[in-house]
């Protein structure tokens, strides 16, 4: 009976947390996952950051995502599990900053938005676990003035 449950378990190279971070000096709210710029409808995610907050998979409740070496953790991330995520806004005291929309892709690092794999970064903890992070700059606030 063991023999024939360990042949079912899948095995993983690494962990990658999401973490989510504010580096900005203002409380902004993220909502993560609207449809298609419908206001209307309902966020995959509302996130209220303080000011220079970083949100772990747990706070922020995007969890974590398990691959392989020679996965692409970003890439990954968006074609599997968050492939319906089309539109990220970006508000600060209730005045919409900012607005990404998808498709995800890789863009140049000199452009900042949530659909850009170059605008996460990775690293590992240790030798299983690491972390993708995106970060909100306070220029993504200026964007929509």
């Amino acid at each position: 009976m063991l023999i024939l449950n360990s042949c079912w378990e899948k095995k993983y190279d690494y962990v990658y947390d999401i973490w989510l971070e504010n580096a900005t000096n203002d409380t902004i709210t993220v909502l993560i996952g609207m449809e298609k710029l419908n206001i209307d409808s309902s966020p995959y995610r509302t996130l209220t950051f303080n000011p220079y907050d970083t949100l772990n998979g747990n706070k922020s409740a995007l969890g974590g995502l398990k691959v392989n070496e020679e996965i692409n953790v970003v890439q990954y991330r968006f074609q599997k599990g968050w492939e319906n995520i089309d539109t990220v806004l970006v508000y600060r005291n209730d005045t919409l900053k900012c607005i990404w929309t998808a498709p995800a892709s890789s863009k140049p690092d000199s452009v900042h938005d949530f659909f850009n794999y170059n605008s996460w970064k990775t690293w590992m903890i240790d030798k299983r676990n690491g972390v993708m992070m995106f970060t909100v700059y306070p220029d993504d606030l200026k964007l929509n003035n």
